[in-house]
């Protein structure tokens, strides 16, 4: 990845100077909630399903309701690796891992950030998950 530090919509990121993060170098990148707690899951989750053009719970046995308490979310999170949130935006596709109830961690293809209007997806993404949360959020290469 081509960004020495994380982004934030705090710096006010413009395609043009932003665009190479987005070089497929054969790992996805990452949207962190900064300092969650696990309080922030339900408005991050609230907010989520406002914004998106699809979103679900997928796991070994399929497309599960989404709870309106997400605390068991995690808990199931942390005993099968392939349960995710995944919410669909504009033609991207961002899953969440619930791998501790104190880390909002999404993640996204590069390659379907191609042009401004798919970055200003990624970044609507950023400023509605720090708005709701009350926190930062970043974009990062994958850990």
């Amino acid at each position: 990845m081509h960004a020495p530090k994380p982004l934030s919509v705090g710096e006010d990121p413009k395609w043009k100077q932003c665009r190479g993060i987005f070089e497929w170098d054969g790992f996805r990148r990452d949207v962190y909630v900064l300092e969650s707690a696990p309080g922030d899951w339900a408005p991050a989750i609230q907010w989520l399903r406002s914004w998106a053009d699809s979103c679900r719970l997928l796991g070994v046995d399929g497309s599960i309701e989404i709870p309106d308490e997400p605390a068991s979310l995690v808990a199931r999170g942390r005993n099968d690796p392939t349960f995710l949130l995944e919410a669909r935006k504009a033609g991207i596709c961002f899953n969440c891992h619930f791998f501790t109830d104190d880390e909002i961690e999404f993640d996204f293809d590069p390659r379907e950030v191609d042009d401004e209007p798919a970055f200003g997806v990624v970044l609507d993404l950023l400023r509605g998950l720090a708005i709701a949360t009350k926190k930062e959020a970043y974009l990062t290469p994958e850990n």
